[in-house]
């Protein structure tokens, strides 16, 4: 339950700290990360997560699962009117 805290905490500080320096935030649950990514994009969440899984020839490695999520929010945020 603390370590739970301490992420919210966290997650409340930096993002009270972007919004103080004039950038936006987008908070998600990572489990909606997906979906609304490929939403904003107007694609399928299935087509999106090829599109990033392909990603890894030009990254390269690491290129898990928390490489590619950070990828979909990346995605999210440079959306225009995000």
């Amino acid at each position: 339950m603390i370590h739970t805290s301490e992420g919210v905490l966290f997650q409340q500080a930096v993002a009270g700290a972007c919004k103080g320096c004039g950038l936006a935030v987008i908070s998600l649950h990572e489990r909606e990360v997906w979906l609304t990514a490929a939403d904003a994009w107007g694609l399928k969440e299935a087509r999106l997560r090829r599109q990033v899984d392909g990603l890894r020839k030009s990254v390269g490695a690491p290129w898990a699962t928390d490489q590619k999520t950070a990828a979909a929010f990346a995605l999210l945020a440079l959306r225009p009117g995000q």
